[in-house]
């Protein structure tokens, strides 16, 4: 019997087609990087602007160079080294995208005047373009507390021909500084020679993808010798139960990157359609100090999923979503229904299929409950969310944005 998962991110940008992308950061040398940034009332850390500024030729070399790779999902070609950037966007909100200006020298122009440079990155021996973060976004002079979004569109040649690709992004993370083990966070990135997805090249051979998992302290990385005895364990959150991999699941492995255990492989059989990695770090205590996820996309299964967005369960209004790793934003007052739907090649396949929903936290991984129909029995066939369910208002006031992650499961077909 065939069972599918799949996943939207209801914090908006989809991706292509035929050819799919990947927004990294990375130094210089291409290890990863964060694009999370902490601050209070008299700092950021890291402070790029500090470092662009005064630093040296090394301390530069660190400095988020943001590239977008590209691979061809007929063939699996790596096709980044054709990638051209037209436009680049910047939103301070969900309800802000801001087309960036540069000066002669690279430099971007008001309204976030000398927070990105244009610049260059050697890539498997091509120059590409890259985007680099030379000033600090969570700058107290921006009054910018939430997290913000930088967005590109351009071009790519793929088949012989040339493709638009238009909003792909990547967020920057703004957190408060705070004291002692909360300001542990965990990211997943992909190695830099790996495809983010699970695919199949051009010798009919389906390639396995990786995670690293990354342990930041105030956005500093934490080094090896500082993780004496510290354990990463890795679990699927897909579904309405959180499972932990191991080495012994089918078409998993665990291996060491920095630190032992923070590198898992995962393979087409670990997946159906997609999977929703999370990481979770633990001292030499066995005290958890953070975790972090990231969703895991099989482009070699037959069926995927899309989205329909509406107005009410009957699907008034709807709009469709495709591609991998869809966004929605919701503005204040707003709530849309969800229905998914299952598709192949030859369009949606008409099966009388029911759903399990649940949810959890974009950023940390953590179960979300409580809201309305999620999490769900089997038997449904959409579910709702409001604004008020991604954009948090506390006591005093303030609001904060919580990406949710909801995932559907559907009955065996």
């Amino acid at each position: 019997m065939n069972q599918i998962n799949g996943g939207i991110v209801v914090s908006g940008t989809i991706d292509g087609t035929t050819v799919v992308y990947d927004v990294l950061a990375v130094q210089a040398d291409g290890t990863p990087t964060t694009l999370t940034q902490y601050y209070d009332d008299a700092k950021v850390l890291p402070d790029w602007h500090e470092i662009y500024t005064h630093g040296t030729a090394a301390d530069k070399a660190t400095l988020p160079r943001i590239i977008i790779r590209a691979f061809d999902t007929t063939t699996g070609a790596d096709v980044t080294g054709t990638i051209n950037i037209t436009g680049v966007h910047y939103g301070f909100t969900m309800d802000n995208d801001n087309l960036v200006t540069f000066d002669a020298d690279g430099i971007s122009q008001a309204p976030i005047a000398g927070l990105l440079k244009r610049d260059t990155f050697n890539y498997n021996g091509k120059t590409i373009p890259c985007i680099m973060v030379i000033g600090n976004p969570a700058d107290p002079s921006f009054n910018n507390p939430d997290d913000d979004r930088i967005s590109f569109d351009g071009t790519v040649v793929s088949g012989g021909g040339q493709m638009s690709f238009h909003s792909i992004g990547k967020d920057v993370q703004i957190r408060p500084i705070v004291d002692a083990n909360a300001g542990y966070s965990v990211e997943m990135h992909v190695p830099l020679n790996v495809p983010k997805y699970i695919m199949t090249n051009g010798n009919n051979v389906i390639l396995s993808t990786q995670r690293i998992g990354k342990l930041y302290y105030n956005g500093a990385p934490v080094s090896a010798a500082d993780m004496t005895g510290y354990v990463f364990k890795f679990y699927d959150i897909t579904g309405p139960t959180e499972v932990e991999l191991k080495n012994s699941d089918t078409d998993i492995t665990i291996g060491q990157s920095l630190v032992s255990g923070d590198l898992i492989t995962i393979g087409p059989e670990a997946v159906d359609c997609m999977l929703t990695l999370r990481c979770r770090v633990f001292d030499n205590t066995g005290k958890e100090l953070a975790s972090g996820t990231s969703a895991v996309y099989d482009l070699s299964d037959p069926y995927s999923l899309k989205w329909i967005v509406a107005d009410s369960a009957a699907g008034a209004n709807g709009v469709e979503y495709t591609g991998l790793e869809p966004r929605v934003n919701l503005r204040s007052g707003q709530t849309k229904y969800f229905i998914p739907k299952i598709v192949t090649e030859k369009g949606e396949i008409p099966t009388a299929v029911t759903w399990t929903f649940n949810a959890d936290n974009a950023n940390t991984g953590d179960t979300i409950t409580g809201l309305p129909g999620v999490p769900s029995t089997s038997g449904q066939s959409s579910c709702s969310l409001s604004y008020s369910d991604v954009v948090l208002t506390d006591p005093s006031g303030n609001k904060t944005h919580r990406p949710v992650k909801l995932h559907a499961q559907s009955s065996e077909f």
